[in-house]
């Protein structure tokens, strides 16, 4: 696509995002290091993959998609899914 012209200006280095958010993400990463960070991350993984067999156990309900990260999303057309 076309850019329509102009400037494109944000008040901090990271584009469009807040720069104290990425601050103290940066902050938290030094602090933790990279073996807590492997760690963290490794802890998500398996707690993603239990939630994702889980919603594969319950009758009724469906995972949307193949989730490789941390969000799992899952829905259903048997009933209210706000009723869970």
């Amino acid at each position: 696509p076309q850019w329509p012209g102009g400037l494109y200006v944000t008040p901090s280095t990271a584009g469009s995002r807040p720069g104290a958010l990425s601050a103290t993400t940066w902050a938290s990463l030094v602090a933790m290091g990279e073996k807590g960070f492997l760690d963290a991350t490794k802890s998500i993984m398996e707690v993603q993959r239990k939630i994702k067999q889980a919603v594969v156990n319950i009758d009724g309900i469906e995972l949307c998609g193949d989730p490789i990260a941390m969000i799992v999303a899952f829905q259903t057309t048997k009933f209210n899914i706000y009723s869970l």
